[in-house]
């Protein structure tokens, strides 16, 4: 569903979509999962997206067992990833980088989270990750990092042009984990049986 603040919406029970291949700059956000009256989206795939010099990227709302998987968030100026109540599912392989002061990588509200893991979670700066009323100005204090998880420039070769190609010394290169039996290219998920 388009809608005028962001690039794609999936609402309020919109389950089992891959969302692969957008590129979004400059607007509200990549993508929302929201839920109004039917209940929140789940079992969605989002990968291989693109997401440069936006307000937001990703916000989840009563969102369960979804997969963000091998994405770039770059330059946002308030948050990369919001999960608003539910358990989001798993978010692994992806770079959230922002040199915003006061910019988030991470919010979650009322949630009990998602699992972390493989993700550049750009500089740490002053309570750039916000989880559960406490903010956090470290993956280490944050405590719900995966033990690959980092923080770091990933050097991108011109972010204020919106080029998020990664340079030939980029720490990401190679960072990430073969996700290739879990997200197959060209596969669309279905509901569990």
């Amino acid at each position: 569903q388009n809608n005028g603040n962001y690039c794609t919406q999936l609402q309020d029970a919109s389950n089992y979509n891959t969302y692969r291949y957008s590129r979004s700059i400059g607007e509200q956000g990549l993508l929302s999962l929201t839920t109004d009256l039917i209940g929140g989206s789940a079992g969605n795939y989002i990968y291989d997206n693109i997401s440069a010099n936006e307000y937001q990227c990703v916000v989840a709302t009563s969102a369960t067992g979804n997969y963000l998987y091998n994405n770039t968030f770059a330059g946002f100026s308030y948050r990369g990833f919001a999960n608003n109540s539910g358990t989001f599912g798993v978010v692994e392989n992806n770079i959230f980088w922002t040199t915003v002061p006061g910019a988030q990588a991470i919010f979650t509200s009322a949630g009990t989270g998602f699992t972390s893991n493989f993700n550049i979670y750009g500089t740490q700066q002053s309570n750039f990750i916000y989880s559960e009323g406490t903010y956090y100005s470290s993956l280490s204090a944050w405590g719900q990092a995966g033990a690959q998880d980092k923080t770091g420039d990933p050097l991108f070769v011109a972010l204020a042009g919106n080029n998020v190609t990664l340079t030939g010394s980029s720490p990401a290169h190679h960072a990430g984990t073969d996700l290739s039996s879990t997200v197959h290219y060209g596969w669309s998920p279905i509901s569990p049986l």
